[in-house]
């Protein structure tokens, strides 16, 4: 199946449609999980442990009251969890029907509707340089074409103060050799073909006709709601990117995975859902910082400082 491009009004009808409309309220499982780490969270892990994370990561590195930006709020979760906390918080998304939920939230609250706006990146644009203690960008850049991405780079620096905080999450590349599927095989043939001359010496085969020749794996296989079926998107390699960071002004603190599989995706869907979700709750975010991670986990979380 051939990708596209898709334009943010796209995804963020997408969005509203498949995933904001029917979404199960997070807030509750990331407030209680931050303040119990022993909590059973009742959401699927993989959304409330990357907030957990990163709200927690705020909280250590950006005293209250400072400014906080959150990118692609979503539904709000993680921005209305901070405002709660006594941070100025603003955030946008595309998603109209995100923004609604997020402002119904922040209603409940007690916090301040107005401080969402539907938007793109767009918005940064209109931001002031330097006014910003820390930016959150979770399930965003790996939806932007790389053009996009750095201009969004440059937004951020731009707009952080000197040593602001920069949480972002990006799709993990390296998952692609525990997938064991057919992305697998095209993850080994696009390092094989980059790294030197040697597949010419398979005559007029491709590198991953060849692979195809020899290795039988299973077709990756897509979720009714995943955007990524039908839409180009980005990826990111955990073990190099402080280069990419810092060839856009930023120091990697540290990376973390915090929602591994546990089993390659073909195999999960073989064994018990419950029983399977009881374990990933019990033990991915313990293990967010374990090496084993960076091959489990479909996306990594990347904690930045803008030097």
């Amino acid at each position: 199946m051939s990708k596209k491009e898709m334009t943010p009004e796209e995804v963020g009808e997408i969005y509203s449609e498949l995933w904001w409309s029917e979404h199960p309220d997070i807030y509750d499982d990331l407030i209680r999980k931050i303040e119990n780490p022993n909590y059973i969270v009742k959401c699927h892990p993989a959304h409330v442990n990357r907030a957990v994370l990163t709200c927690k990561y705020v909280l250590q590195h950006v005293r209250p009251g400072g400014r906080v930006l959150d990118m692609a709020c979503g539904i709000g979760y993680i921005a209305n969890c901070l405002a709660g906390k006594g941070y100025k918080v603003e955030g946008f998304d595309i998603s109209k029907k995100g923004i609604e939920r997020t402002k119904d939230l922040a209603r409940k609250l007690g916090n301040d509707p107005e401080m969402f706006t539907v938007s793109d990146h767009r918005y940064l644009l209109d931001l002031p340089d330097e006014s910003f203690d820390a930016v959150v960008a979770m399930g965003f850049f790996r939806y932007l074409d790389r053009d996009t991405q750095t201009e969004c780079y440059r937004q951020v620096h731009r707009i952080l103060k000197t040593g602001g905080k920069f949480p972002i999450n990006h799709q993990n590349m390296l998952f692609e050799m525990f997938a064991l599927n057919d992305g697998t095989l095209q993850f080994w043939a696009n390092i094989i073909e980059g790294f030197s001359e040697a597949p010419r010496l398979l005559g007029k085969k491709t590198v991953m006709a060849a692979l195809k020749d020899k290795v039988t794996v299973p077709n990756r296989e897509f979720s009714d709601k995943s955007l990524s079926k039908n839409m180009t998107t980005q990826s990111e390699n955990p073990l190099a990117y402080a280069e990419v960071a810092a060839d856009h002004g930023f120091r990697l603190e540290k990376i973390c995975f915090a929602a591994s599989h546990l089993l390659p995706p073909f195999l999960e869907k073989q064994v018990n859902q419950n029983e399977l979700l009881s374990i990933k709750r019990d033990v991915c975010l313990d293990r967010a910082n374990d090496w084993r991670a960076m091959f489990m986990d479909y996306e990594f979380v990347a904690y930045l400082e803008k030097v």
